[in-house]
C-alpha cells in the first residue's frame, strides 16, 4: 500500500511538473517582493470620537478595564464647573459618573487595581494647592478618601510603577499663580496597600505643567514651565527620566521645542512598537506639532499632525490612544480662566463647551511582529587597541531597515552596514549600535569600551641613519687604530 502511494505521487508530479514549475517561480518573485518592499505597519492617524457631553478642560483620563473615564472643568460666569464622564470606545458613548467630592483642577490621576487616584490639584485658578487624595471605584461608582499627600501641589502627574504611585515635582500656589507661585523639587511617593507617604529622590530640575509617561518601570517627566533667576517662567525642552528602581535621575535628549501642559502616553508593546506619544496642548493658538520619542535610541522624530486647543488629557487602552478635552471653541478674547483683565472670557458657542475625543492609532498598531531585533557587536571589543583605525562589525537575528552607531555620547550616526572609523584619539571610548526591523521596533546593542593606546612614536628616518654612519665611523676607526697598533 505504501509503494502504491509513492508510486501515485510520482505520476502525480511528472504530470504536473510544469505547472509546479510555474507555481514556484510565482512562490519565489512573491517572496522576492516581500523581503525588497516590506509591508508598511499600519498606524500613525486620527480618528473623531464623541465628546464628553459637559466640555471643557479635561485634566485626567485612564483607562479601566476597557473604558475610558474623563475628569475635568469649566470656567462660565465667574464660577468654575466640573465634569467627569465614561466612555466606551465599543458603542462610542458616553456616561455621567458622580462628580469629585472635592472640586479641583490641575490635579493628578492614577490607576491601581482598577481605582482611580485623583490627587493634589486647587479649586480653581485663584486658589491655593490642595494636597487631599480620593478614590473613584467604578465597580461600585463611589468614592472614598485616603490619606492626603504631604506636599500640597498643583500642575502634577501621577505615575504607577510595581504598585507605587509617584506624584513629582509642580506647582504649589499660594494665592495666586502669576505672581506667588512656588516649584517643588519633591518626589512623593504613595503606597495604596499601607495608604501612606515616602519621599524618594528629588527631581534635578523642579518644573509644572510637564508631560509624562511610564516605560519599562521607568518615569519620563518631559517639558513643563519652571521659574529660575535671571529668566523667570519660561517653558523647557528637558526629558527627566527617573528610575525608582535605584532612586536616580537622569537626562535624555530634550525635546525639538519647549512644551507646557502637553500630555504623553506610552505604547507598552502590546499591539505597537514601545515608543513615548507627545501631543501638545495649551496656548494662545492650536498646535500640531506632535512629537514620538523613541526611548531605546533616545531620540525625537514627528507623528501625524492634529490640532488641540485648550487643556487636555490623554489615556492608552490596548496600544490605542485618546486625547479628550480642551476644546473651547471659539474665544471672543483669550485667557479663558481670568488670569488677567477678564475673569469671565466670551465664549461662541457659550457652554456646554464641546470637548473633542480624537482617537489616535499609533505607528505600527497591529504589526505581528513586536518583537526588536538582536544585535551582537564582533568589533571593537572590550579591549585595547593601538591603531586609530577601528572596525565596525555588527550582526542581527533579522532584516533591518535602519541602523546607526552612537560614539561617546555624540549624536546617532546612521549607517548601512559594517563600517571603519579613522583617527580615533587616544584614550578611552563607548560605543552601542541601533537597528530597526521592518515592522518599526527599536533595538540597542550592549554598549562597547574599549580604548586606543598608539605605541611611541619610532625614531625618524634620517636619525636612524646619521646613528648608524656615525657607529660605523667609530666602529672603523676603533679596527685601524687596534690593527696599526698591532703592525707596530
Amino acid at each position: 500500500m505504501l509503494r502504491d502511494r509513492v508510486d501515485r505521487n510520482w505520476t502525480v508530479i511528472d504530470m504536473s511538473r510544469c505547472a509546479e514549475t510555474h507555481l514556484i517561480f510565482i512562490v519565489l518573485a512573491i517572496s522576492f517582493l516581500a523581503i525588497v518592499c516590506p509591508v508598511k505597519a499600519a498606524g500613525d492617524f486620527w480618528e473623531t470620537k464623541a465628546t464628553l457631553p459637559q466640555g471643557g478642560a479635561v485634566y485626567g483620563a485612564v483607562a479601566v478595564e476597557g473604558k475610558i473615564y474623563a475628569f475635568g472643568a469649566y470656567h462660565h460666569n465667574a464660577n468654575t464647573y466640573y465634569t467627569s464622564g465614561k466612555y466606551d470606545p465599543a458603542t462610542n458613548t458616553w456616561i455621567s459618573i458622580p462628580p469629585m467630592p472635592t472640586p479641583r483642577i490641575e490635579f493628578a490621576t492614577a490607576v491601581h487595581e482598577n481605582k482611580i487616584y485623583i490627587i493634589g490639584g486647587k479649586e480653581n485658578r485663584g486658589a491655593a494647592s490642595l494636597s487631599t487624595v480620593e478614590v473613584y471605584d467604578p465597580a461600585t461608582n463611589s468614592w472614598t478618601s485616603r490619606t492626603s499627600m504631604p506636599t500640597a501641589r498643583d500642575s502634577i502627574q501621577a505615575n504607577v510603577v510595581n504598585g507605587k504611585i509617584y506624584v513629582i515635582s509642580g506647582e504649589i500656589s499660594l494665592i495666586e499663580p502669576h505672581p506667588g507661585a512656588i516649584f517643588s523639587d519633591a518626589t512623593e511617593v504613595y503606597d495604596p496597600k499601607l495608604d501612606t507617604w515616602s519621599s524618594a529622590a528629588n527631581i534635578p530640575n523642579h518644573v509644572a505643567g510637564y508631560a509624562s509617561a511610564v516605560l519599562d518601570n521607568k518615569i519620563y517627566i518631559i517639558g513643563g514651565a519652571t521659574e529660575e533667576p535671571p529668566v523667570g517662567w519660561h517653558r523647557v525642552n528637558t526629558t527627566q527620566i527617573y528610575e525608582p528602581e535605584t532612586d536616580k535621575w537622569r537626562y535624555g535628549a530634550s525635546s525639538p521645542y519647549a512644551l507646557e501642559l502637553a500630555v504623553a502616553c506610552a505604547t507598552t508593546g502590546e499591539m505597537a512598537p514601545k515608543r513615548i506619544y507627545v501631543f501638545d496642548g495649551y496656548g494662545d493658538k492650536p498646535a500640531d506639532l506632535n512629537l514620538v520619542y523613541e526611548p531605546i535610541s533616545d531620540e525625537w522624530t514627528s507623528c501625524a499632525k492634529q490640532s488641540f486647543y485648550g487643556e487636555v488629557a490623554v489615556a492608552g487602552l490596548h496600544d490605542i490612544i485618546y486625547v479628550i478635552g480642551g476644546s473651547y471653541s471659539e474665544l471672543s478674547n483669550y485667557d479663558p480662566w481670568g488670569y488677567n483683565a477678564n475673569p469671565d472670557p466670551v465664549y461662541n458657542p457659550p457652554p456646554p463647551f464641546p470637548s473633542v475625543n480624537y482617537k489616535y492609532t499609533p505607528m505600527g498598531y497591529g504589526t505581528s511582529d513586536l518583537t526588536a531585533p538582536n544585535i551582537v557587536v564582533v568589533s571593537p571589543e572590550n579591549k585595547e587597541y593601538t591603531s586609530d583605525k577601528i572596525s565596525v562589525n555588527f550582526t542581527a537575528n533579522e532584516p533591518t531597515n535602519w541602523t546607526a552607531y552612537r560614539l561617546d555620547g555624540q549624536q546617532i550616526t546612521a549607517i548601512e552596514g559594517n563600517i571603519t572609523l579613522n583617527g580615533l584619539k587616544s584614550g578611552s571610548h563607548n560605543m552601542t549600535l541601533y537597528a530597526i526591523d521592518a515592522a518599526g521596533n527599536t533595538a540597542a546593542s550592549e554598549t562597547i569600551k574599549f580604548t586606543i593606546v598608539k605605541e611611541p612614536d619610532a625614531l625618524p628616518t634620517t636619525a636612524i641613519a646619521v646613528a648608524s654612519v656615525a657607529s660605523a665611523t667609530i666602529a672603523l676607526a676603533g679596527l685601524m687604530l687596534y690593527f696599526k697598533k698591532r703592525k707596530h
